[in-house]
């Protein structure tokens, strides 16, 4: 359904619909202060809209990157990115505890339990994919510009911009089918940026994604949304192709506002002649009066 939000007195978003289809990546564009990241919010459940809903695809899992995304310190690299699968990262400190016991001093009976115990969690980790996890942590980590040796480092030892290139790392190894982005490739190298685009254009995922890097959204993106006086507005391509669209349309707006200003001007230029006429027909008459007498 079509949403409204307001901010006192202001609309941020004024009826504004958007359908995004599967796999569909777009560009969310806007002046500063429009409200696109408080759409992303509101898409993300995080501030409700006065009117309307986010209908989304049954089981649709969202992801937000927001600008100023942040990451836990208490952990390593390694079990940030496993805590976007709780349920791997607990079985993988199961495993490492068994692991541990194992080179203490056990009977036969101690050592038997605890193989056949690692055994049984390494079985339910691999049933539960955690080898395909872990190997995508390594290629989207790897990707973003982290090295092997990053991985046993706390999160609290890497800088701003590297802490924000873990929270995008943590986000697309949860592999959400809705992803949005908020000014992605901030604090990301060429190199990183690069590794992005190609990501997003192979990924199977939806995604709405902000970002001033105009270059960065020609590669990965298909549709452009304008948000505009609380109005969202829909351009097909590339942004490119949205800001080509976008100068024509002003074109054309330009040339008609041009022509309606040449038509007022013959209007008034007929009305002062009208007016000219009138009044020397005033004029002429007590002449013509005076004459007679």
């Amino acid at each position: 359904a079509a949403l409204s939000k307001h901010y006192g007195s202001r609309a941020v978003l004024d009826e504004a619909s958007l359908t995004v289809t599967p796999g569909e990546k777009i560009a969310l564009v806007g002046a500063n202060g429009a409200g696109k990241t408080t759409l992303l919010r509101v898409v993300r459940g995080e501030e409700e809209p006065d009117r309307g809903s986010v209908q989304l695809a049954n089981g649709w899992v969202v992801g937000y990157l927001p600008q100023d995304a942040g990451v836990v310190d208490a952990r390593t690299l390694w079990d940030e990115m496993l805590a976007a699968h709780a349920d791997l990262l607990q079985l993988q400190h199961e495993i490492a505890a068994v692991e541990a016991e194992l080179h203490g001093d056990l009977s036969d009976e101690q050592l038997t339990a605890l193989v056949d115990r690692q055994a049984e969690l390494v079985a339910r980790f691999e049933s539960r994919g955690g080898y395909n996890v872990e190997s995508e942590i390594h290629k989207v980590l790897a990707g973003l510009g982290f090295r092997e040796e990053d991985l046993r480092k706390r999160t609290d030892q890497f800088s701003g911009g590297w802490r924000t290139r873990i929270a995008l790392a943590k986000l697309l190894v949860r592999s959400p089918d809705l992803l949005l982005l908020d000014e992605p490739t901030n604090h990301l190298d060429l190199d990183a940026t690069e590794w992005l685009e190609a990501y997003l254009r192979a990924s199977s995922a939806s995604a709405i994604v902000v970002s001033h890097d105009r270059y960065f959204l020609d590669r990965c993106i298909s549709r452009t949304v304008e948000l505009e006086g609380g109005k969202l507005t829909e351009y097909a391509g590339n942004y490119s192709a949205y800001v080509a669209e976008k100068a024509r349309s002003r074109q054309v707006q330009r040339a008609a506002y041009e022509r309606q200003q040449r038509e007022l001007k013959r209007q008034q230029e007929f009305i002062d002649r009208f007016r000219a006429k009138s009044s020397k027909a005033t004029q002429v008459k007590p002449r013509k009066a005076g004459r007679q007498g």
